[in-house]
């Protein structure tokens, strides 16, 4: 996917991504220099990252499509963490729980609870995934869901969030600071 990265963590095509302006563009369309939203306001796309799909499943939340590798951290208010920590190596800045029903998801508007997991194993492991890193900023939306973009290098700081409101398009984030001592 890219030189950071040695693994799939990403989304398919059709998962809608929240621009900066407040539109919902696929991510499949996102490009360089394009402007996001991120938990700490608007930042431009510095890096694309494409692959196939090799391993064969991908999850919906809460009756969502089937949008997303089981490895992809979402923020919850117990901090980053995936559907499939097998699947996650990265588990320096990912909690020790997978993301499980009860669990509380950031949205861009609050926090969502999550009601129901869906795992599809898909006959063809040849999809597209799409992924892209932010300005000095591991996260953005995507499905409307706070996502990491897990595209960063040894001393990047990870917030494990305890709070968030968003006012006139500037996030607020209270929480616990992490630093990140691997290259991924």
């Amino acid at each position: 996917m890219s030189e950071l990265h040695g693994f799939e963590l990403c989304f398919i095509a059709g998962t809608k991504v929240l621009m900066g302006d407040g539109r919902l563009l696929d991510i499949k369309d996102i490009k360089v220099g394009d402007l996001v939203e991120t938990i700490h306001g608007v930042y431009p796309v510095t890096k694309l990252h494409r692959s196939l799909k090799h391993s064969r499943s991908l999850f919906s939340i809460n009756d969502d499509n089937f949008f997303v590798t089981g490895n992809h951290p979402f923020m919850t208010k117990q901090g980053w963490k995936c559907l499939d920590l097998l699947k996650n190596n990265t588990k320096d800045y990912v909690g020790d729980t997978p993301l499980q029903i009860g669990d509380f998801i950031q949205t861009s508007t609050g926090w969502v609870e999550l009601t129901k997991i869906q795992k599809e194993t898909l006959p063809n492991s040849n999809i597209k995934l799409y992924n892209f890193k932010v300005e000095n900023k591991e996260s953005y939306f995507a499905n409307n869901y706070l996502v990491h973009n897990k595209c960063f290098a040894a001393g990047t700081l990870i917030i494990n969030s305890t709070s968030f409101s968003s006012q006139s398009g500037q996030g607020i984030y209270a929480g616990l600071g992490l630093v990140v001592n691997k290259l991924y």
